[in-house]
């Protein structure tokens, strides 16, 4: 399964010393994690902001460990960040949905996005008509 993670998801496992944390876990199941830019972006301006540099460097380390897939923009992210913004209001902020696009963005039938995994409690709740209004699909959240 190819899994997109948000930029909770990333810190908690590099928080984490456990050598099973979870995106250890599902990449040893033989799952992919893919990893927006702008999760990536989200985590190191948080780290360079609040002068956290050692954790900086431990997300680079982690993300030599778990190997990601990098997300990077695409022409389809145009037409899903609209749309994912238009869809519900309840999303908290910009990067939320700026992730969740990603994931949608990249959805296809050549590469299927299965899960966008998020701590956020919100987003599961989500009327995510993207398949209606742009003829793409959002990944099970």
């Amino acid at each position: 399964m190819n899994i997109v993670v948000d930029a909770d998801i990333l810190f908690n496992s590099v928080r984490e010393r456990s050598p099973d944390n979870i995106l250890k876990r599902l990449r040893n199941a033989g799952h992919d994690i893919f990893i927006p830019l702008t999760v990536l972006g989200e985590v190191m301006l948080t780290c360079i902001t609040e002068k956290r540099r050692e954790e900086a460097l431990r997300v680079m380390d982690y993300c030599d460990e778990v190997d990601p897939f990098w997300m990077i923009p695409n022409k389809r992210l145009q037409t899903c960040c609209p749309c994912i913004e238009e869809t519900d209001a309840r999303i908290h902020g910009f990067t939320d949905e700026t992730h969740l696009a990603y994931a949608a963005a990249y959805n296809s039938r050549s590469l299927a996005i299965h899960y966008f995994l998020t701590t956020d409690e919100e987003l599961p709740h989500l009327n995510l008509r993207c398949k209606g209004k742009c003829g793409l699909d959002a990944p099970e959240i």
